[in-house]
């Protein structure tokens, strides 16, 4: 997936819902992309259009298994409940 960003986007759900696919992303690094694309784990981060170029050619190295896995490890509604329940725990046993 291509993810020429021109803004400091704060998830990129679309970015996060190919990844779930096993689909590597190839996006510039703004906004979240550091936090959600694994540099050669889940697709790479770039800063202008030649490094775009040089990075499709490389996505066929991404083994689409494991960026499947990295995406259901992060954003899984388990995953996310899991979350949830821990931080509610965690304010519930504040004084």
């Amino acid at each position: 997936m291509l993810h020429p960003i021109a803004f400091a986007e704060p998830l990129g759900l679309s970015v996060v819902e190919a990844m779930a696919t096993g689909t590597p992303v190839v996006a510039f690094s703004r906004g979240s992309m550091p936090e959600v694309v694994d540099e050669g784990v889940t697709g790479f981060l770039v800063r202008c259009t030649e490094e775009t170029a040089t990075a499709v050619a490389r996505v066929g190295e991404l083994d689409r298994a494991t960026v499947r896995r990295v995406a259901q490890s992060r954003y899984s509604a388990r995953r996310m409940v899991d979350d949830y329940l821990e931080a509610y725990a965690s304010v519930l046993q504040r004084d």
